[in-house]
């Protein structure tokens, strides 16, 4: 899986650089190599991580919906300290 996800991301990377020395007046026959190689590795590369997060199994699933949970009404929804002793002291 590592070599597979190396190699994706080495030929993303390889499009994506052939592409970075195209001018304004170049052809869209010249973005048509580089396209094609980003293409298969980002195709490959995204195959391969839904794989392994599949194989991860509903646990890490679970776990990562708790974080989002925990960010979404974790420390914002509750009272500040120095709110909640004034309140104390107030009565």
């Amino acid at each position: 899986m590592r070599v597979l996800l190396g190699t994706a991301m080495v030929a993303a990377a390889a499009g994506l650089a052939s592409m970075a020395r195209l001018s304004a007046g170049s052809g869209w026959l010249v973005l048509l190599p580089g396209l094609i190689l980003t293409g298969i590795g980002l195709g490959i590369s995204s195959t391969a991580l839904t794989t392994a997060a599949l194989s991860a199994g509903v646990a890490a699933a679970l776990a990562a919906a708790g974080v989002i949970a925990g960010f979404a009404f974790g420390p914002d929804r509750a009272p500040e300290p120095a709110a909640r002793t004034a309140a104390s002291t107030a009565t």
